[in-house]
């Protein structure tokens, strides 16, 4: 499929634009005029570009977060083994805290997911459910 002319130029721009940088920083960068970036982001379409960009994004960075987890676990666990009393206070407040926080957030994850299933019930049984004169509902 061929590509659209500016199609890299734009391509860059959303980029640019989803790390965060300026307008007129990624205009710049992408070789654009700043008022060729305004014209571009007046679009909707390319603002879900934008939006969409950021988001794979942010889920990369969540998952090298989440490669490093095992090892700031293990490396937590050592320090409460430090010589240093204050050092083995601050890794047990930490990984306390931290365990704390994780267990809300899995109870919390389950109360949703219980909640969601339950709307979907009750959309599902309203789906065809006959009215009190005789009519189906909507």
């Amino acid at each position: 499929m061929a590509r659209k002319p500016g199609q890299n130029r734009r391509d860059a721009l959303a980029l640019g634009l989803a790390r965060g940088l300026t307008v007129r920083r990624a205009a710049t960068e992408a070789g654009l005029s700043v008022r060729t970036a305004f014209r571009w982001l007046a679009d909707a379409d390319f603002r879900r570009e934008i939006s969409n960009l950021r988001g794979r994004l942010v889920d990369r960075a969540c998952g090298l977060l989440a490669a490093g987890n095992a090892g700031a676990a293990v490396a937590l666990r050592k320090l409460l083994e430090d010589d240093s009393p204050s050092v083995r206070l601050q890794a047990a407040k930490c990984i306390l805290e931290t365990g704390l926080k994780l267990r809300d957030a899995a109870e919390f994850e389950q109360r949703l997911e219980n909640v969601e299933r339950r709307l979907q019930g009750l959309n599902h049984d309203q789906q065809g459910a006959t009215c009190r004169d005789g009519t189906r509902s909507r």
